[in-house]
């Protein structure tokens, strides 16, 4: 439980509240693709490159990660999670003396499972999220599922990832594995461009239809 507290800890001074879920994955995102930009346009060293691209791996990873907690955060602590979910959670052993130290430290139930499991890979996330909705699958959910946002013909998206992103799952299981390799080994001595640009195409169009299918899961009070 101590290890919990401070991940919470952690976890809390790094994130703005007022922040939604989307806005963290941009938060984490966004700055790195300005550095990457900002390298690969000068006549930067390669190894110098290759370190920024590193870095935003990193980052595109993370920023997932960060969205998934943030997400929840929020629907646990809103209620917005399907009775299957409690069960799931049941496996989950909590003493008398992590109760005392939950509520001295005024802690979530949200915040708890936030930092208990893993969404650093889309096994995870399709497993917890599953569960949460009460649904058989996510991703399956999610890969068949219809962005249509129309409000100007510049900013009007449509899309079905299995249609326009067939291998997503496959580019994004690469990145997580590829922010591995660098995070416990140092590597990879060479990383193309082209090859980071097309995963993080991939991870944004998840992320954004992912959000969109998530906001709708949200009850409205009528």
């Amino acid at each position: 439980m101590k290890n919990v507290l401070r991940r919470i800890e952690l976890y809390r001074k790094a994130r703005s509240n007022n922040l939604l879920a989307i806005d963290d994955f941009c938060d984490k995102v966004c700055p790195a693709t300005e550095f990457l930009r900002f390298i690969e346009g000068m006549k930067a060293k390669k190894e110098i490159k290759l370190e920024a691209r590193k870095h935003f791996v990193i980052s595109c990873v993370s920023g997932m990660e960060l969205y998934f907690k943030k997400i929840i955060i929020v629907f646990v602590n809103s209620g917005w999670v399907h009775e299957r979910f409690l069960t799931y959670i049941k496996q989950d052993k909590v003493t008398l003396a992590d109760i005392y130290e939950i509520e001295k430290n005024r802690i979530s139930l949200g915040e708890i499972i936030s930092v208990t499991y893993s969404f650093q890979n889309l096994d995870s996330i399709n497993r917890i999220m599953s569960e949460m909705f009460g649904i058989r699958d996510f991703i399956s959910e999610i890969k068949n599922y219809r962005l249509n946002i129309e409000e100007d013909d510049e900013d009007s998206l449509n899309i079905v990832l299995q249609e326009d992103y067939p291998d997503f799952y496959k580019k994004i299981s690469e990145l997580v594995e590829l922010r591995n390799i660098i995070v416990h080994h140092m590597g990879p001595r060479r990383l193309g461009l082209n090859r980071v640009s097309e995963m993080y195409d991939n991870l944004c169009a998840f992320m954004t239809v992912a959000d969109d299918y998530i906001l709708g899961k949200i009850p409205i009070e009528e």
